[in-house]
């Protein structure tokens, strides 16, 4: 399964901002606890430091305002009724707890004299906290549109460059036309890359040159001698001077030769660049292989013993190099 560069890169990016994100409203988080949990405690000791040195300890005492409820029960008066939000909680003791469906930061601390309850409601706070909840969340919300245009951009900015590169190889010439790709890349890779391939390519162009040049001038030259042989073989075929075995073995002479001067003119048309359209023709290649199949008992009696052809019924025209497809079907 191919992947896209570009979309691994989104998801690179994506995944990074996502973690930053999650990593900063976690943080938000912890650091609004962690300040809430510090005012409220300061505020209570703050209560506490007051009280003890400022406070009446010789009775009961019971303050109640908007958001601090404070009780001071003596040891001189063990049973003074508690208000109920203090009921149950032990002596020394500082959490939250629910009571009467509100939320309560309790603190209890035992003096020399008597004991002092004093619970801070939370709504305050609460409401605060939602509020930088929503803050968060609308942040948060925003952070993502955020790191979503970032992604986007970050992968198209990045793969632009690649796919560039990509472009230009597939707009290239599949002959060999010296076409070289653009080395005016602005990244230094990308344009080493290019530049690798257009050494790639011009290495290749020589080579393939001097391929050509070799098969044809080998093919050329191979061609005057054979066809040198072949006519003086003919001029002594058609004398008619032989005995019967050599004749005989004239003529295979001549069907070696006549195969060589078809197989020098498949080779110059195979290194015929471009290939024209007149060295093709419709043929099947039973024919074919009935011909290779005479040649092989008519020269070797052990390998008519052994050789034998089974052609189905179902037989299709192909077109091609019918030299080449007869080379290739011979070896």
């Amino acid at each position: 399964m191919h992947r896209s560069i570009s979309a691994r890169i989104f998801k690179l990016v994506m995944l990074g901002n996502l973690v930053g994100v999650v990593a900063i409203l976690a943080f938000a988080w912890w650091a609004l606890e962690s300040l809430e949990a510090t005012a409220i405690l300061a505020d209570q000791q703050i209560e506490l430091e007051y009280f003890e040195s400022y406070g009446d300890k010789s009775t009961t005492r019971l303050v109640r305002t908007a958001q601090l409820v404070s009780f001071f029960r003596p040891n001189t008066s063990p049973d003074a009724e508690l208000p109920v939000v203090f009921e149950g909680v032990p002596v020394p003791f500082a959490g939250e707890i629910d009571s009467l469906g509100k939320d309560y930061s309790i603190i209890t601390h035992a003096f020399n004299e008597g004991t002092l309850y004093l619970a801070k409601d939370l709504r305050l706070f609460e409401a605060q906290e939602s509020r930088m909840i929503i803050a968060m969340s609308v942040l948060a919300v925003i952070m993502l549109c955020m790191s979503l245009a970032l992604a986007w951009f970050a992968s198209w900015r990045i793969a632009r460059p690649i796919v560039q590169l990509a472009t230009s190889i597939k707009r290239m010439s599949a002959s060999l036309t010296g076409e070289r790709l653009p080395a005016d890349f602005a990244d230094l890779e990308l344009r080493d890359v290019a530049e690798s391939v257009n050494e790639f390519l011009r290495r290749a162009d020589e080579s393939f040159a001097r391929e050509r040049l070799l098969a044809s001038m080998a093919s050329h030259e191979l061609r005057t001698p054979v066809s040198v042989a072949l006519g003086a073989a003919r001029v002594i075929e058609n004398r008619g001077q032989l005995g019967q075995s050599d004749a005989k073995t004239l003529q295979r002479i001549i069907e070696a030769m006549r195969e060589m001067s078809d197989d020098i003119d498949a080779a110059l048309r195979l290194v015929r660049q471009p290939r024209n359209e007149q060295d093709t023709e419709y043929f099947r290649v039973a024919e074919i292989l009935h011909l290779i199949c005479d040649e092989k008992k008519k020269h070797s009696a052990s390998v008519g013993m052994r050789l034998k052809l089974v052609v189905t019924q179902s037989q299709h025209d192909v077109k091609g190099d019918k030299a080449l497809a007869k080379m290739a079907l011979n070896n």
